[in-house]
């Protein structure tokens, strides 16, 4: 066995924990920590399972979140403001949009990108994007853990969705929970008119 550093743990398993907390992979951290690449994936998997191993990533993460200001609430806080971002926020009283520089401080952590265009009128056109504001509530969800109740629900929406699976999903969620908030309450044609709206095909029983 190598010689021990301060932490109880030889270089190598020291480097491998350093390692580990930049990448999260432990095959590739055991190979940068100089194991040997024809096993490092049974290294990896062998230190991972350490207990020496895994307190010391616990503390090299604990120094890292120090570091940087990361807590739990300011997670929760930044999926909050992409999800309920009210995007009046964006506009003046007067209805003019606001320049970059105006943004507050939410406005600023929601907007992805701001592009300004000019066509060959002179006239101007701005584009506002966003952070997704679905994977934001979804994930603010799993942080709050508001879909134990209905896991069959969650298990649907994948976070890693593109934008066709999360429209395929919403689908399936309006043609099952529409009728029953509509139904005895609004007149047929309202009902069909709403279902064109969120996209539900209509047909006829037989």
């Amino acid at each position: 066995m190598g010689k021990l550093s301060k932490t109880g743990l030889t270089d190598k398993q020291e480097r491998f924990c350093q390692e580990y907390c930049i990448h999260y992979e432990a095959t590739f951290a055991a190979q940068r920590a100089g194991y040997s690449s024809k096993n490092c994936g049974e290294q990896g998997y062998q230190l991972i399972q350490n207990p020496s191993i895994q307190k010391r990533i616990s503390e090299i993460q604990e120094k890292q979140k120090r570091r940087i200001q990361i807590s739990q609430d300011r997670i929760v806080g930044e999926f909050a403001n992409i999800g309920f971002f009210d995007v009046r926020r964006l506009y003046h009283e007067d209805g003019t949009m606001k320049h970059p520089s105006e943004f507050d401080d939410v406005t600023a952590k929601v907007v992805s990108s701001v592009k300004e265009t000019t066509d060959k009128e002179g006239n101007k056109t701005v584009e506002v994007k966003f952070w997704d504001k679905t994977k934001a509530l979804v994930k603010l969800g799993e942080q709050l853990g508001l879909w134990k109740d209905n896991q069959n629900t969650y298990n649907q929406i994948n976070i890693n969705a593109n934008r066709d699976e999360i429209t395929e999903i919403f689908q399936k969620m309006t043609e099952q929970v529409l009728p029953k908030l509509m139904e005895n309450r609004t007149p047929e044609s309202e009902i069909l008119e709403m279902k064109k709206k969120f996209g539900v095909e209509t047909y006829e029983k037989d």
